[in-house]
């Protein structure tokens, strides 16, 4: 997958979540949805690029597997907490928007 591929994908997945924050899981995903990233690590086109042996390498955009990232707090937020899962969704958004892919 290229890095233009990557944050499409990305920002396909997260523009959803962003929009329908009562879906707390990617696996809640529409199923057509789903389908696009079911095979990739993590479920995530980004991970798939720059996390190796369950460490991210390479700089990914997102910094997910920092504690207090956008991707932790949507991850951790309670099934209730739509605002936070909102909030959280539109901040990957655009940091995913502000990434300048190679290649």
């Amino acid at each position: 997958m290229t890095q233009q591929k990557a944050k499409e994908l990305t920002l396909e997945v997260w523009e959803y979540l962003r929009d329908h924050p009562e879906i707390y899981a990617k696996k809640l995903l529409p199923v057509e949805l789903f389908a696009k990233i079911k095979l990739l690590k993590s479920w995530c086109p980004l991970c798939e690029l720059f996390r190796v042996d369950g460490a991210c390498k390479r700089r990914c955009p997102l910094d997910c597997l920092v504690y207090g990232s956008d991707w932790n707090l949507w991850d951790i937020s309670s099934l209730s907490d739509n605002a936070t899962r909102q909030q959280a969704a539109a901040n990957i958004v655009e940091k995913v928007k502000a990434w300048k892919p190679r290649g």
